[in-house]
């Protein structure tokens, strides 16, 4: 029976371990040859950022990513902000950056990256409330605790954050419908609103704007696409 000395073992393993790793090397190789667009002088800052990261330092690494897109607005970096952003329970933040990464399908860092994104975007949206109200007046203007968001009909769903929240709808010859409105995370908002005649009386409906919202902070799943 053949038997293999200590030296020899180890010289195996040796040669096993180093297999192993030029395998998956090759295939890390691979995956990151899809970089897509480069920004050659900020591509240390980008890698920077990507280790703070895997590190868990998520807010150090969001500045570091938010700082290279004011120089370099490549999609590859604005997938990585919404990524960041996911962690940190930005989530209104986060659903502006990711969807605005996936909207470039042509780019191959996002579409070799597209699975990870859309999983991203969807634990996102859980968080949020698609707002989409309609009305009985075409292009009235619609606020949203003090910001105009736009008027109806909404081109597409604004996504907010579930809780309390103001709304404010005005048009020209009607009355100002003014709702205190509590909204629920992972839920549509498409409840029409009725704008009568100016000088009718519009008693408010909704919850009291004097209580204030419970948070609850739940940490959400790390999702990374390096």
């Amino acid at each position: 029976e053949a038997k293999l000395s200590f030296g020899g073992l180890c010289a195996a393993l040796f040669g096993f371990l180093v297999a192993t790793l030029d395998a998956s090397g090759a295939v890390a190789q691979s995956r990151n040859a899809v970089v897509g667009p480069t920004c050659p002088e900020q591509e240390a800052r980008i890698a920077m950022a990507v280790d703070l990261r895997r590190q868990g330092a998520d807010r150090a690494a969001l500045e570091v990513f938010m700082a290279v897109r004011a120089r370099c607005a490549i999609p590859r970096v604005i997938a990585q902000i919404g990524l960041a952003e996911h962690a940190l329970g930005l989530w209104v933040d986060a659903a502006r950056d990711l969807r605005q990464a996936l909207a470039n399908r042509s780019d191959p860092w996002i579409e070799a990256r597209h699975a990870v994104l859309e999983q991203a975007m969807g634990a996102v949206r859980g968080h949020l409330v698609a707002f989409a109200p309609t009305s009985d007046v075409a292009d009235a203007e619609v606020t949203l605790d003090g910001n105009v968001i736009g008027r109806l009909p909404l081109p597409e769903p604004i996504l907010t954050t579930g809780g309390p929240h103001e709304l404010i709808v005005r048009a020209p010859g009607r009355a100002t419908l003014r709702r205190h409105l509590a909204l629920v995370e992972g839920t549509t908002f498409t409840e029409p609103l009725s704008v009568p005649p100016e000088g009718s009386a519009l008693p408010e409906s909704g919850v009291r704007p004097d209580v204030a919202p419970v948070t609850v902070i739940v940490s959400p799943p790390v999702m990374r696409a390096d």
